[in-house]
């Protein structure tokens, strides 16, 4: 596949990930990312609901979006993979450099809830998202 798709993102803040259920039902997350040697990076919660989906089934569907999830740009086929900590450093570092001080406000304000013991701490998990041709139908 060209980097024609990866291309119509690189300007974005979010990206829409949708993940399939069991039933073939869509769901869709809206997603801090970036991109790295035509490679899509992104991080969640462990334990997320995406992350069971993607482990039953990679194949999703990525497009840009609004920080509210509402789709603005092209849909995109791609398969993704939920990679543990060996990807941290890797991932954090990069989505620090195009958030910013934006992961600093988002990590903190994940640790308060933690700090208080209103939560156990879950960690993150990451994902390798790449784009495929789309099937035929």
């Amino acid at each position: 596949m060209t980097d024609h798709g990866i291309e119509s993102l690189k300007n974005h803040q979010y990206i829409s990930l949708a993940t399939f259920r069991r039933n073939g039902e869509a769901v869709k997350t809206p997603l801090w990312f970036e991109i790295e040697n035509g490679i899509i990076y992104a991080y969640t919660e462990a334990g997320s609901g995406k992350t069971k989906r993607i482990r039953n089934n990679p194949n999703v569907e990525i497009a840009p979006c609004t920080m509210k999830g509402a789709i603005i740009g092209e849909v995109l086929h791609a398969h993704a993979v939920v990679g543990g900590p060996e990807m941290a450093s890797m991932v954090h570092g990069i989505l620090k450099k195009k958030y910013t001080w934006k992961m600093w406000v988002v990590s903190t304000m994940g640790a308060i809830p933690a700090a208080l013991r209103l939560r156990k701490p879950k960690g993150d998990e990451f994902l390798k998202i790449t784009l495929v041709a789309p099937q035929p139908s």
